[in-house]
């Protein structure tokens, strides 16, 4: 973990605080700009405002505006001109292994990126979705350069169920959940998250 006077220094450089993400060993925002809203494809003010500011992750989808969040954000890094400057995460909602890995392709070629910082699988409910072909998946993708993390996003009924389970199987990076501030005493979902935390999995709210 950072120390306080890290922290003070990346807020004064970047404006937004950074955290360390998990086991990955990366420095990342305490912010994140999801990019499901309606975008500007020619040039979107609000990606380039928050990303001036410091917002250097930016969050999309496959199934965001049917592709066009994909668009805008593939035409923003061109006016970046700097791949490496934002921290890129994508989901597919496939619920198969093969759908999986079509989706990142199809997420590469829509973003013009050869690579993802996160690929998540989207939205998931399942349990088998944390059996060992989906995570072996995950390791063969990054393996192959085609992100250089991997995980899932959840924001059902069964939060809790899935992030117990991702502490005990390995092999997941991240989890993009559910979490406001009417969670707080939830006691469940918080001996879940202190689970996850131990397993080393970057940990990011939604729907805050």
């Amino acid at each position: 973990m950072e120390t306080d006077g890290a922290a003070a220094t990346a807020t004064v450089e970047t404006g937004i605080p950074t955290r360390e993400f998990g086991k990955t060993g990366v420095q990342v925002p305490i912010l994140q700009l999801g990019t499901a809203q309606r975008l500007d494809p020619g040039y979107d003010k609000v990606m380039h405002r928050c990303f001036q500011e410091g917002v250097t992750w930016f969050d999309t989808a496959l199934s965001y505006g049917w592709g066009s969040s994909h668009r805008a954000v593939a035409n923003f890094l061109t006016q970046i001109g700097d791949r490496k400057r934002l921290w890129l995460t994508s989901k597919s909602g496939a619920e198969q292994v093969s759908g999986l890995k079509k989706g990142i392709d199809e997420a590469l070629a829509e973003l013009g990126t050869d690579y993802l910082d996160l690929y998540l699988m989207h939205g998931i409910d399942d349990l088998r979705m944390l059996d060992r072909e989906y995570l072996a998946l995950g390791e063969k993708l990054k393996a192959q350069g085609k992100t250089r993390f991997f995980g899932f996003s959840c924001h059902d009924g069964n939060v809790v169920e899935l992030m117990n389970r991702a502490a005990k199987v390995g092999g997941v990076d991240a989890i993009l959940f559910r979490y406001n501030f009417r969670r707080y005493g939830d006691l469940e979902l918080n001996r879940a998250i202190d689970a996850c935390h131990w397993a080393g999995i970057g940990l990011l709210a939604m729907k805050t």
